[in-house]
């Protein structure tokens, strides 16, 4: 039986539940569009957090949410910055939950940057599903919308971080795949700037 997941399958919206633990604390990349000064009770968007907080303190929160919660099924990673700029804290993260919570289900979101190299740990920790924000698969289009990208202590700009980003992310979807992950990609459309490249990047990860 596949493991249930809310926000990868319709039907498992009404009977469970997931939780976001905010422990990424840095991002690797400079999107256009990019704010994360929201803090209030309307704002529930994935990756928005009033404070970050440890992989240990990650799974105290988690425990008290379980127990008032018990429809939750799923812990996930999603912010506030990407969950691969400092990986160890992703994956110090996991690795306390599958521990403690074995029979939960694991997923992170990543704009995929630093991803492929941490896919194999992410199997052998028991992660379920990933989800990849790609925004562009033409490097001129991501340049618009990708301000910086820094990758190893290299900070690239323009068209080229944009080709480095592609290609990276790239890379992650066929290492999940390859490995057997439940993988979903998500496109931030932005009006006169990407909203009629979507379509392609939607065929193009359609076919893998």
């Amino acid at each position: 039986m596949r493991p249930h997941h809310p926000c990868f399958f319709a039907k498992d919206k009404a009977a469970f539940g997931r939780i976001h633990l905010p422990v990424a604390s840095s991002c690797n990349i400079s999107c256009a569009y990019c704010r994360r000064d929201h803090d209030c009770a309307h704002e529930n968007r994935p990756g928005v957090t009033s404070c970050v907080i440890s992989p240990e303190a990650a799974l105290d929160r988690l425990a008290g949410a379980l127990e008032d919660q018990p429809h939750i099924c799923v812990a996930g990673i999603a912010g506030p910055g990407d969950a691969f700029s400092r990986p160890e804290l992703t994956l110090k993260t996991f690795e306390l939950i599958q521990k403690h919570f074995p029979d939960l289900s694991l997923c992170v979101s990543t704009n995929g940057l630093n991803l492929a190299a941490h896919a194999a740990a992410l199997h052998d920790l028991g992660v379920n599903f990933v989800t990849i924000t790609i925004n562009a698969i033409d490097a001129r289009i991501g340049a618009r919308l990708v301000k910086a990208v820094t990758l190893n202590g290299k900070t690239v700009h323009g068209e080229a971080g944009a080709r480095l980003l592609i290609q990276r992310q790239m890379d992650a979807v066929e290492a999940l795949l390859t490995l057997g992950f439940t993988v979903k990609i998500n496109t931030v459309v932005i009006p006169g700037i990407n909203d009629d490249h979507s379509l392609f990047i939607a065929k193009r990860f359609g076919a893998m």
